[in-house]
């Protein structure tokens, strides 16, 4: 089987208050991005409504299952696209990192709720268990739970797995070496070979540059191509699309 590319893709939420910046002046360019990524399973964080309906009428040859923070339709949607050609959806489902996981609810310090959405994919002769996440921007002690709870619920799986998200957490911080410590490691630490700039998040250009987008893939799976794609002004968001190319072996 050819090396499988996963993304994750913080395409930043709809609001009037970015001006230029906002969905309807670089939803184009977001598209772009996505369509020249060309991944069999990508991680979409912070769609709105009309952003999730946006991009399932771009890329109908994908299916999207998508969470909304709030348990609603009304908020942010953490989103998973997958190639139909390639991926059969055997279950999905969501939780939230909280002390209710199983109920739209703030954790500990946290700003927001924060949701995981998974997926346990066919592709090709493998079933793997696929997350995509969020964590909070603002609580530390969320991120750090919140992490906590996702490498708890990535052990318990009888599948291997593969972690997409915006860890809000910069590699030196708790919440990654909580990954580390828990044998993690992103696919770009492990990748034969490295693309695109360092960072993931540059603030439409305005900064600060940093990495927080990652892919953590099953230390089973070998990564040969890893990094973060380097978009120009005027950018299609706050964040660099980040992807991984893995060798998925036959059973």
């Amino acid at each position: 089987m050819r090396p499988v590319r996963f993304a994750t893709f913080n395409i930043r939420y709809d609001t009037p208050a970015d001006g230029v910046r906002s969905w309807s002046n670089r939803k184009h360019r977001a598209r772009s991005a996505i369509r020249d990524l060309k991944p069999t399973v990508i991680g979409i964080q912070e769609a709105r409504p009309n952003q999730y309906a946006d991009l399932q009428n771009w890329f109908t040859e994908y299916s999207w299952l998508g969470t909304c923070r709030q348990g609603d339709a009304t908020g942010e949607h953490i989103v998973l696209g997958f190639n139909k050609r390639h991926c059969y959806c055997r279950d999905s489902g969501a939780f939230w990192l909280s002390e209710t996981p199983g109920s739209p609810s703030i954790g500990w310090d946290g700003a927001r709720p924060r949701v995981a959405t998974w997926a346990d994919l066919e592709i090709g002769d493998q079933l793997l268990t696929i997350i995509n996440t969020h964590l909070d921007h603002v609580g530390k002690q969320a991120r750090q739970n919140g992490a906590k709870l996702l490498t708890q619920y990535l052990k318990s799986q009888p599948n291997p797995t593969v972690l997409l998200g915006d860890l809000n957490a910069t590699p030196s911080e708790p919440t990654l070496e909580w990954f580390r410590d828990n044998k993690f490691e992103c696919a770009r630490e492990r990748a034969r070979t490295v693309e695109g700039s360092a960072h993931t998040f540059h603030g439409f250009g305005d900064g600060p540059h940093e990495r927080i987008d990652y892919i953590f893939p099953s230390r089973k799976y070998t990564v040969y191509r890893a990094g973060a794609v380097d978009t120009e002004p005027p950018f299609p968001s706050d964040h660099n699309p980040v992807f991984a190319d893995i060798k998925l072996p036959s059973s």
